[in-house]
């Protein structure tokens, strides 16, 4: 998958406030790219809720991957143009989503754990 260096400072921005970079929990300090060309989500999660937010990047086929947090900083301060990120598959917990009213961006869904 490659995406922008600007798309990836956005993740980082609005998904950084959500993922804990020093949780004992790969799920909880990593972000998870998941979708297919055209229709891919970045997702945080603190524990308690889910936070996802719909991304433009270039990518042939399914993509879920999770890439942790630190670790995409790294690459955002240091990569020029379109970055090439891969990632490990997680098992990431079953969600249900928020009641209608609760997004904060339009770009931005907001989904609790049960």
């Amino acid at each position: 998958m490659k995406i922008e260096k600007k798309v990836l400072s956005e993740v980082l921005r609005v998904l950084g406030k959500i993922a804990r970079q020093t949780s004992p929990e790969a799920v909880l300090r990593s972000v998870r790219f998941v979708g297919s060309a055209g229709n891919v989500q970045a997702v945080a999660t603190d524990g308690m809720e889910v936070v996802s937010l719909k991304v433009e990047t270039e990518c042939t086929g399914e993509i879920d991957s999770s890439v942790e947090l630190g670790q995409l900083r790294k690459i955002a301060r240091s990569a020029k143009g379109k970055i090439e990120l891969g990632g490990a598959k997680l098992d990431w917990p079953e969600v249900a989503v928020a009641p209608q009213g609760h997004r904060p961006h339009p770009t931005v869904q907001r989904i609790l754990i049960p």
